[in-house]
């Protein structure tokens, strides 16, 4: 990924995998059903609140709506 490196390039990722995303995204921008839900850089991610939960938990509490 020397392009995004030295050019300040991006890359689009789409993945229902949230161990790629934990493995090689720096940021993490989650789209649900068409609409953008949130947009964070990984680092701001707690321990506790783990990328995977965070969507498990929008996603649950949109179908308690």
């Amino acid at each position: 990924m020397v392009y995004v490196k030295n050019e300040g390039g991006s890359i689009f990722f789409s993945t229902h995998i949230v161990s790629d995303l934990e493995n090689i995204a720096d940021r993490i921008i989650f789209i649900h059903k068409g609409k953008l839900i949130f947009t964070k850089n990984k680092s701001e991610f707690s321990k506790e609140e783990s990328i995977g939960n965070v969507m498990l938990n929008y996603i649950k509490e949109g179908e308690n709506k």
